[in-house]
């Protein structure tokens, strides 16, 4: 059985989308993450 959960986290600075790449390569590389989805918009 796996325990999964989500986390939101709220992230200013972030003006482009290779802030948003960056990000996402960042917290995909933690261990037990399975997936990233950032939102430049919100």
């Amino acid at each position: 059985m796996t325990n999964a959960f989500q986390t939101t986290l709220v992230i200013t600075g972030m003006s482009c989308a290779s802030c948003v790449g960056r990000v996402e390569r960042a917290l995909g590389a933690l261990e037990g993450v399975s997936g990233v989805a950032v939102n430049l918009a919100t």
